[in-house]
């Protein structure tokens, strides 16, 4: 039985796809085409993860025939396009609803990831949840105190493991 499936972890399925780009056979895209490399593989994996840990829960993947590979994110309006080429860096389209709003080539990897934390924050302010009225101003806002934290947090695990942490 697996714990994981497609049904329980956001971008499942786009990641299983991801790993299947790499067994593409050489010409596989009528008599061209070269499967991805892992490098490539890894790198739009990240970019998967990471818009899937931010809350997009729409994605799709989508082989290249020159060994790239588009990762897509969606929420509401919002539409992200990042294709991770072997020999250009990582391509980025935004569009919200019908217009593309941004395209900037030849990208690293680490500014993919910023750009997709960016465009999260931007969605986050269109559905109102990031403003004034919910934001807290003062340190007087919160309720907690560190004396009302346990001391040692423990969390079962498969196969019986029993894992604790003590803050510092």
């Amino acid at each position: 039985m697996s714990v994981l499936s497609a049904g329980t972890l956001p971008g499942f399925e786009t990641a299983e796809k991801i790993a299947r780009f790499i067994e593409l056979p050489r010409g596989w895209h009528y008599g061209r085409g070269v499967p991805p490399s892992r490098d490539i593989a890894r790198d739009a994996l990240r970019i998967l993860f990471r818009a899937s840990l931010l809350g997009f829960k729409e994605t799709d993947a989508f082989a290249g025939a020159d060994g790239e590979i588009q990762v897509t994110a969606y929420h509401g309006p919002f539409y992200l396009e990042f294709t991770v080429d072997p020999d250009e860096g990582v391509r980025f389209v935004r569009e919200d609803g019908d217009e593309e709003t941004a395209r900037i080539p030849n990208l690293s990897l680490a500014q993919a990831l910023s750009i997709l934390d960016d465009t999260w924050a931007d969605v986050c302010r269109s559905l109102g949840l990031s403003t004034a009225a919910t934001t807290t101003r003062e340190s007087g806002g919160f309720k907690i105190s560190l004396s009302s934290i346990p001391k040692m947090v423990q969390a079962s695990l498969p196969s019986n493991m029993i894992v604790e942490y003590e803050p510092a």
